[in-house]
């Protein structure tokens, strides 16, 4: 029982602590979208060295919301953004 109960566990905490800190991403998006607020993120899918990551947005009051998936890399020590679909 114990064994089961532990695999959950070590799978969530494997797949969720990889990725930029949320201050990247905030920092990296102001550079693509510089008049939007970001109002929610989502890790998509990833491994130790790449991770998807869906940002929704929104760029003025009283607008609908938008998506877009940011690809973030593992390179020299650092995540870094490399692909942006809009």
């Amino acid at each position: 029982m114990r064994t089961l109960w532990l695999l959950p566990v070590v799978t969530f905490i494997g797949c969720g602590g990889t990725g930029p800190s949320e201050a990247q991403l905030s920092s990296d998006f102001a550079k693509i979208q510089p008049n939007c607020e970001i109002q929610k993120t989502s890790h998509l899918e990833g491994d130790s060295d790449n991770v998807y990551i869906e940002i929704e947005y929104s760029c003025s009051p009283g607008t609908s919301s938008r998506k877009t998936v940011l690809l973030y890399q593992f390179k020299d020590t650092a995540w870094r953004m490399n692909e942006f679909r809009g």
